[in-house]
């Protein structure tokens, strides 16, 4: 077990082994196929499981109870969420498993004994496509947002139940806003054409760094929890 980032950062990650959770997130994908983009694949998904609210819609979480002694227990059964076999045999065991870090973070400090948690569980399989050269650059981009707007968020956990032996790179980083509020281009529209990999390489890699950032290393089986 390791904290990130120094003392100001509330980053921590250990590596265990749930080997049955890849095989359930595999089948339930093969049965879905629910592939938005061609390198992005969502195999649980918490948009298609929430409910409708003044200011719009909002996620419905699972709920668990943690007891005494720290072991976590699914409400609800068959109704606890969309996929109830996947709540009780992916993220209950997730859950367990991470709670000795949750229970480290200080930016909230969870007292999680006797506690009910609500747990939104969420899935997804990003495909990185071989490189076709040497001079050519693999790479999978994201779009810049933020998940759970309407939600109060306290902590997160991200479990990599596979990651390819051939897989070069793929470490999480955490930095500020600072780099990223430029991607704004109604607020920026001035700068953002400047904004890039190499731009921001720059900013985060280069010996006089001009951005706070930890890097964490990633590979099968590491279980990650920030706040």
């Amino acid at each position: 077990t390791r904290r990130w980032g120094g003392r100001r950062s509330d980053v921590w990650s250990t590596h265990c082994d749930l080997p049955q959770i890849q095989k359930l997130l595999d089948q339930h994908a093969a049965l879905t196929n629910d592939r938005p983009i061609p390198r992005y694949q969502m195999i649980v998904d918490p948009n298609q499981f929430v409910t409708e609210t003044p200011t719009g819609p909002v996620w419905v979480p699972c709920e668990f109870d943690i007891s005494a002694d720290g072991s976590p227990k699914l409400l609800g059964g068959p109704l606890s969420h969309a996929e109830p076999h996947l709540a009780q045999d992916v993220a209950l065991p997730v859950l367990k498993a991470a709670l000795p870090l949750l229970a480290k973070l200080r930016r909230p400090q969870l007292l999680l004994q006797d506690r009910r948690l609500q747990v939104v569980f969420k899935a997804q399989r990003i495909i990185v496509p071989g490189r076709r050269s040497d001079g050519s650059d693999s790479e999978y981009v994201g779009l810049w947002h933020v998940d759970g707007h309407r939600e109060h968020v306290a902590a997160v956990i991200l479990y990599y139940y596979h990651v390819d032996e051939e897989l070069k790179g793929g470490d999480m980083e955490f930095c500020g806003r600072e780099p990223m509020d430029i991607l704004g281009i109604g607020d920026c529209s001035n700068n953002f054409e400047e904004f890039g990999r190499h731009s921001l390489r720059a900013a985060l890699r280069e010996e006089e760094r001009k951005v706070a950032n930890c890097r964490v290393p990633i590979r099968k089986g590491t279980l990650l929890v920030f706040s």
